[in-house]
């Protein structure tokens, strides 16, 4: 339990509430409760995980609490913000809580998933929460903000309140967009 804010500008950053960065291994049953509040340009943002870089696998872990960046961000989610690695497996994981800030790529449980990776799963994770931004931005899901790749999605449960002031481009209760790319998406 506990919080974690990030004030220093730096625009490659990968925050998160439990792991900033994850270059590969294995997580298994681990929770954090808390919130992550960012005030500076950040690149990275996750409730849980920042970022996932090398190969890992993610089950039976929770995240709750609430993620707040007020300042411009490239990826983030409640869970993990960035899911960037072939062959990661997520699974049985839930997060809830509020997100709100200015954002691209944004999603309840993960933000964004680039193209060239591929064998990413996203097998029964659950997300409970609300998204508000203030702003314009792009790519907001409940689930996940951005597919730039076939991945697979199954089981996984959403119950979302998305909120926008402004215009922002692809919105959607689960994903917000999908890549012609993503065409193995489940």
């Amino acid at each position: 339990k506990g919080n974690v804010l990030h004030a220093a500008a730096d625009a490659e950053n990968n925050v998160g509430g439990f792991i900033g960065k994850l270059d590969g291994g294995v997580i298994t049953d681990c929770s954090i409760e808390g919130n992550v509040e960012v005030t500076s340009v950040t690149r990275v943002i996750g409730g849980f995980i920042g970022s996932i870089r090398a190969t890992a696998t993610v089950t039976g872990c929770t995240q709750k609490g609430n993620l707040s960046a007020p300042g411009t961000t490239r990826y983030s989610g409640l869970f993990v913000g960035y899911t960037a690695a072939a062959n990661t497996i997520i699974k049985d994981c839930t997060c809830e809580g509020v997100f709100t800030g200015v954002d691209d790529n944004s999603g309840g449980f993960c933000g964004n998933v680039p193209k060239n990776v591929a064998g990413i799963v996203f097998e029964n994770c659950d997300a409970d929460v609300t998204l508000t931004f203030g702003a314009g931005g792009s790519n907001v899901g409940g689930l996940i903000g951005s597919i730039q790749t076939g991945i697979l999605v199954t089981g996984c449960d959403v119950k979302a309140e998305i909120n926008v002031a402004k215009s922002i481009d692809y919105v959607g209760g689960v994903v917000g967009y999908g890549a012609a790319t993503s065409e193995n998406l489940i």
